[in-house]
């Protein structure tokens, strides 16, 4: 039978993390320095990068307190 359960996958492009976040089908990331990182489905411009592609790989947003985030959060289709 099929199975549907998450696995582990190590992400090289990802550097060390302090914080991670994961929706459904996405993730969030701030590295040790303070750069914010996402990744997964990108429908309805979840990811923020300004389109609505997929991303297999960690893309960086920009600086963590410069775009003015306080606080990672995802849930279904939102950041």
């Amino acid at each position: 039978t099929a199975s549907h359960a998450p696995e582990p996958v190590e992400l090289s492009t990802l550097p060390p993390a302090r914080s991670i976040c994961s929706g459904s089908n996405h993730a969030l990331a701030v590295s040790e320095s303070g750069k914010l990182y996402t990744w997964g489905c990108g429908e309805r411009g979840t990811l923020g990068l300004g389109d609505n592609a997929n991303r297999t790989l960690p893309m960086l947003l920009g600086d963590y307190k410069q775009l003015g985030v306080r606080k990672l959060a995802c849930g279904c289709g939102v950041s």
